[in-house]
C-alpha cells in the first residue's frame, strides 16, 4: 500500500472510532438491565471500563504516542471477562478469588517486609495478619465451591480464546513491555550510519491503523454480547456506523 494510501486508511480508521465510541456513548443510557443481576451488573461494568478506554485511546491516537498497545492489552483483558461472564455467570466468583488472591499476596508481603516504606501507610490501617485470616477464609470457601483464582491465561481459557491469547495478546505485549526491540522501535531514528534518539515519535500509519481495526473491532463485538445478554435491540445509527467500520475492514 501506498504511504498516502496508508495515510488516509488511517485517518478513516480514526474517524470509524470516533464514531463506534459517540454511538455507544449516546445508546449506552438506552439499555435496561437487572441490577440485581451480578451476571448482567458484572458485563454492564466491563462494557463501560471497554468503552471509556476505547475513547481515551481515541484521544490518545491523535498525538504520539507509546501507551496504546498497554492500554489496548488491559482492554482486551476486559473484553475476555466479558465474554467470560456472559457464557457463565460463575466467572463472578473466579474474579472474586482472583482479587482475594492478590489480596494475598499484598497481606503476605507486608507481613514479610514490614520495613518497606510502602507498607507504612496501609498498616497503620489494618491488621495485616488479622486481614489475612479474613482473605485466607474467603479464598478457601470459594476454592471449596471450585471458584479458583485465575492466571491471565485462565481469564482468556474461560472466555474459549485461548487463540486470541496466543496472537494480538502476545504481540500486544511485546509492544508494550520495555524490550530492547520495542524501546529501539520507540525512540531511535537510523541518520545514515549513526543514529539519533527522537522521544515524541510519530506512530506509523500502520500501528495507527491495527489500533483502531483492533479498538474497533472489540467495541462492536462487546456491544453485539452486550445487548444480547440484556435483550437490547442495537439502534438503527449504531447499526449504519457498524456496518460503515466493518465494510472498511480488511480480510482477517
Amino acid at each position: 500500500m501506498k504511504t498516502d494510501d496508508t495515510k488516509a486508511t488511517a485517518s478513516q480508521y480514526r474517524e470509524h472510532l470516533r464514531s463506534l465510541v459517540t454511538c455507544a456513548v449516546k445508546t449506552l443510557p438506552q439499555v435496561r438491565f437487572n441490577k440485581h443481576d451480578p451476571q448482567h451488573f458484572i458485563a454492564i461494568c466491563l462494557y463501560g471500563t471497554i468503552l471509556q478506554s476505547a475513547s481515551d485511546c481515541y484521544r490518545l491516537l491523535q498525538e504520539p504516542t507509546v501507551l496504546v498497545a498497554g492500554a489496548l492489552r488491559s482492554i482486551l483483558e476486559s473484553y475476555v471477562d466479558l465474554v467470560a461472564i456472559i457464557r457463565d455467570h460463575n466467572h463472578a466468583k473466579r474474579m472474586l478469588a482472583t482479587f482475594h488472591d492478590e489480596q494475598r499476596k499484598h497481606l503476605e508481603d507486608m507481613i514479610r517486609a514490614p520495613e518497606n516504606p510502602f507498607h507504612v501507610d496501609v498498616a497503620q490501617h489494618i491488621d495485616p495478619a488479622e486481614k489475612l485470616k479474613e482473605i485466607g477464609a474467603e479464598l478457601d470457601s470459594l476454592r471449596a465451591q471450585g471458584h479458583h483464582p485465575l492466571s491471565v491465561y485462565d481469564r482468556f481459557a474461560q472466555a474459549g480464546l485461548i487463540e486470541l491469547y496466543r496472537t494480538a495478546y502476545w504481540q500486544l505485549c511485546l509492544q508494550a513491555h520495555n524490550n530492547i526491540i520495542a524501546l529501539e522501535r520507540r525512540h531511535i531514528r537510523r541518520v545514515g550510519e549513526d543514529f539519533e534518539i527522537d522521544v515524541f515519535g510519530e506512530n506509523s500509519d500502520d500501528e495507527t491503523c491495527m489500533y483502531c481495526d483492533t479498538l474497533g473491532g472489540i467495541l462492536v463485538q462487546s456491544t453485539r454480547k452486550l445487548f444480547t445478554l440484556v435483550d437490547f435491540s442495537i439502534p438503527a445509527e449504531f447499526e449504519k456506523t457498524i456496518a460503515a467500520f466493518e465494510a472498511g475492514r480488511p480480510p482477517h
